[in-house]
C-alpha cells in the first residue's frame, strides 16, 4: 500500500472526488510471449487522437497514423462526456473512504510488474549510498507540459524514490529530464545517448519511456520504441526500464501496441490510462478538469498521479520477492534496426566515409531548448540551406541497415522542401514548411530495409525551392554494431 503519508498534500486534490460505483482491476504480472506466436498489433488499431499541434486548429479527417512525411492536421477528437455527479440509478452508495478510493486509482496504474531484478539491484544501490541516477524520456508530458519543475510528475517521482531509499541526505541519487514536446521515439533513439549519457556523463540506472501519446506519428512501425528498449537494456551496467503509458483526454494512448513488448522483455508497465480513466467513466470521482489541464497534458494535480502511480510501482517491487536476472532475448518483436545507433551531425561523423555539405553549409540557431538546460538548442549542430546557397546538393555515404533524417519544420514560407535519394534512387519530398510548425524537429525513415550495406544519400533542394531555406536537423544509423565499441 503506497504510505498514508503520501495523501498529506492530497486534501485539496481530494474533496473533488465523489462518491460512486466500485470499479477496479488486479495487477497484470508479464507473462511470457514468443513473437513469432502472437500477432503484431494491427495498424487499423488506430488513435482516435493523435499528438498535439502547434496550430492550435482541428480538422475531421482519418485519424489513423500516417507514414506521409511531416506533422498532418489533427483530427477532431471525440470528446467524452464530463461527469460532476455520480448516477444513482439502482447503484449501491460507494463506502470507499477518500483515501481508498484514490489508492484504488493508483493500484490500477500498475499493468505489469515485469522482472523486478533490476529495479531493486537499483534500489538496493541507493540505500547503500552508492551513486544511482534516473533517467526519464518522453514528450512534453515528461518535459512537464503545465507543471512546474517542482511539481512535473519526473520530479514528483524522483522525490518518492529518494524518500523511498533514504537517500536524500546522502545525495547520492540524481535524475535527468529528457523529455521534448512534440516528439516521437524514432526521436528517442537518435536523442538518447546524446541527452542523457553525453550529457550526464554517465548511464543511467533507471530509464522511464513514454512515448506511448506521441507515436501515432513514428516513422518506423515501432522499431525505433524497441530499439531505444534494446539499446537501454543492453547497457553494461544492467540498467532497469519502466514503460509509462500516459493518456490523452479522449482516453487514448498506445499502450495495446506496445505491452507486447514490456511483457517480452519483462518490464514493469504503469498506464495512466488504466488508472484514471475508470475513476473519470465508470466510478465518477475524477473530474477531466482536474486531472486535464487541456486535451493532452495533465494539471499539475495530474502530474501528482502521475508520480505517484510510478511511486505506487517502486513500493510494490520494493517489497516483493527477489526475481532471477533476466536476459534480454535475441529475436525483437517490431524489430531492432536501431538498437546501435550512431547520431551523424556536423560534429559527429564517425559512420560516414564521406560527406559534402554541397548548399547546406550554413548553421540554423533558430530552435527549440530542452526545459531541463535552457542553454542546450535541440540539434545545434545542423546544415542548413540559405536562401542563394545554391544548388549543390548534400551528399553522404556510409553503410548503414537503416537511416533516419531529423529537420526543422517551420510556419515561415521562407522554407522550402528537398528532394531524398538513396543510391541514385528518389525516395521522398520532404517539406520544411508547415503552417503548424514551430521550429520543431520531425524525422522521417530515409533507408529501411536494404541491408547492412553501403548508401549514398542525396539531399537537394526541390524545384521551386532552389532559393528557399531547408535545415537538415541530424541522421541517425542503424549500425551493426555498437557505434561506441
Amino acid at each position: 500500500m503506497i504510505r498514508k503519508k503520501m495523501f498529506a498534500g492530497m486534501l485539496m486534490g481530494l474533496a473533488i472526488l465523489l462518491s460512486a460505483g466500485c470499479g477496479g482491476k488486479e495487477a497484470e504480472n508479464g507473462a511470457d510471449i514468443t513473437p513469432t506466436t502472437q500477432a503484431e498489433p494491427s495498424a487499423d488499431a488506430a488513435p482516435s487522437n493523435p499528438a498535439p499541434s502547434q496550430a492550435g486548429d482541428q480538422e475531421d479527417g482519418d485519424a489513423k497514423p500516417t507514414q506521409e512525411v511531416g506533422i498532418p492536421p489533427v483530427p477532431t477528437l471525440t470528446q467524452a462526456p464530463v461527469m460532476t455527479e455520480a448516477p444513482t440509478d439502482g447503484k449501491e452508495a460507494d463506502e470507499r473512504t477518500q483515501e481508498e478510493i484514490y489508492q484504488d486509482m493508483i493500484e490500477r496504474s500498475l499493468l505489469a510488474e515485469g522482472n523486478n531484478y533490476r529495479i531493486k539491484k537499483v534500489l538496493e544501490k541507493a540505500r547503500n549510498g552508492e551513486e544511482v541516477m534516473l533517467a526519464y524520456i518522453g514528450g512534453s508530458i515528461t518535459e512537464g507540459a503545465n507543471a512546474s519543475d517542482a511539481t512535473c510528475y519526473v520530479t514528483k517521482s524522483y522525490d518518492g524514490f529518494v524518500e523511498l531509499t533514504g537517500a536524500k541526505e546522502a545525495g547520492n541519487v540524481s535524475f535527468v529530464n529528457a523529455g521534448l514536446g512534440g516528439t516521437s521515439s524514432a526521436l528517442g533513439i537518435m536523442r538518447y545517448d546524446r541527452d542523457i549519457v553525453e550529457y550526464t556523463g554517465k548511464q543511467p540506472d533507471i530509464v522511464f519511456i513514454e512515448f506511448s501519446v506521441n507515436d501515432w506519428q513514428e516513422p518506423t512501425d515501432g522499431e525505433a520504441f524497441e530499439s531505444l528498449i534494446r539499446r537501454v537494456y543492453g547497457a553494461e551496467n544492467e540498467p532497469a526500464v519502466v514503460l509509462v503509458f500516459a493518456v490523452f483526454k479522449s482516453r487514448w494512448n498506445m499502450q495495446t501496441n506496445y505491452t507486447p513488448l514490456g511483457k517480452l522483455y519483462r518490464l514493469p508497465m504503469v498506464s495512466i490510462l488504466d488508472a484514471v480513466v475508470p475513476a473519470l467513466d465508470e466510478e465518477h470521482t475524477l473530474d477531466e478538469d482536474i486531472f486535464f489541464s487541456d486535451i493532452y497534458h495533465p494539471t499539475q494535480y495530474g502530474h501528482k498521479i502521475m508520480a505517484d502511480c510510478l511511486n505506487y510501482m517502486f513500493e510494490t517491487l520494493d517489497a516483493a520477492e527477489a526475481d532471477e536476472p533476466y536476459v534480454m532475448p535475441e529475436k525483437s518483436w517490431y524489430g531492432d534496426t536501431y538498437e546501435n545507433t550512431a547520431l551523424i551531425d556536423s560534429q559527429r561523423q564517425d559512420a560516414v566515409s564521406e560527406l559534402s555539405a554541397g548548399g547546406f553549409t550554413e548553421t540554423d540557431g533558430a530552435l527549440g531548448t530542452y526545459r531541463y538546460d535552457r542553454t542546450l538548442k535541440t540539434f545545434p549542430d545542423n546544415w542548413m540551406h540559405a536562401a542563394g546557397s545554391g544548388d549543390e546538393p548534400f551528399r553522404m555515404t556510409l553503410t548503414c541497415d537503416g537511416l533516419l533524417m531529423a529537420y526543422k519544420q517551420s510556419s515561415d514560407k521562407k522554407f522550402g522542401s528537398v528532394d531524398v535519394y538513396v543510391d541514385g534512387e528518389f525516395v521522398m519530398k520532404v517539406d520544411g514548411y508547415s503552417e503548424g510548425g514551430w521550429n520543431n524537429p520531425v524525422p522521417v525513415q530515409i533507408i529501411k530495409g536494404r541491408g547492412q550495406q553501403e548508401h549514398t544519400v542525396e539531399i537537394r533542394m526541390s524545384e521551386g525551392s532552389e532559393d528557399k531555406v531547408f535545415s537538415i536537423l541530424a541522421f541517425a544509423a542503424g549500425l551493426e554494431t555498437d557505434a561506441a565499441e
